[in-house]
């Protein structure tokens, strides 16, 4: 179900998805040398994976606040190595840059995340929006080298944040934005963006 009045920087309506997906098939992974230190370099995967996105917004005056709501549960295992396994996890993008970025904390095979979303009218087709999300992983990948892995207990302080305050004028070729934005655990915390028409991205095909 989707309502929503805008394709990005929604302000009315609302957006549901409940989804369900099977996936098999065959990882081979290719060494960039000649060591033989990974000896099984194939594998065989099969998981399914549920997948829940509620998006919904209130409010007829100039002031509009909407929730954000995501969660994946799913029983995917281990991938060879540590970023083919981090590549194939399930992510949350919060922000609109999200996508551009790899984002190690906002990846995981089964998650709960939730966001608040705050746009004002400061006059007709201009909007300022300030963003708020977090995302809890059910299990944290985290590793003492490249080919072991160890997965931490569900805890609080494996919380990650994300947000974004900025400008977004609606114009005839689509929005004109310019935002900061916040993400949390990483090595650089901020980040400008500026984009003139709508952000295209390409779809993962376990996505």
């Amino acid at each position: 179900m989707n309502t929503l009045n805008r394709k990005q920087y929604a302000s009315q309506g609302g957006s549901f998805l409940l989804s369900f997906r099977y996936i098999s098939g065959n990882e081979r992974f290719a060494l960039g040398s000649k060591s033989d230190f990974l000896k099984n370099n194939f594998q065989y995967h099969n998981w399914w994976k549920i997948k829940l996105r509620s998006e919904n917004y209130y409010g007829r005056s100039k002031y509009k606040y909407g929730y954000l709501f995501e969660g994946v549960l799913s029983n995917q295992d281990n991938f060879l190595n540590l970023r083919s396994t981090q590549i194939a996890a399930p992510a949350f993008y919060p922000l609109n840059d999200s996508r551009s970025l790899f984002l190690d904390n906002f990846r995981a095979f089964s998650y709960l995340s939730a966001g608040i979303r705050n746009v004002y009218e400061v006059k007709r087709k201009v909007d300022f929006r300030l963003e708020g999300y977090g995302f809890l992983p059910f299990e944290n990948i985290s590793i003492a080298n490249t080919y072991n892995f160890n997965f931490e207990s569900l805890t609080a302080k494996n919380i990650s944040f994300a947000g974004t305050f900025g400008l977004v004028y609606h114009s005839f070729i689509g929005p004109i934005s310019t935002s900061l934005n916040y993400y949390d655990k990483t090595n650089k915390h901020f980040g400008f963006l500026f984009h003139i028409g709508f952000l295209l991205y390409q779809s993962k095909s376990l996505d």
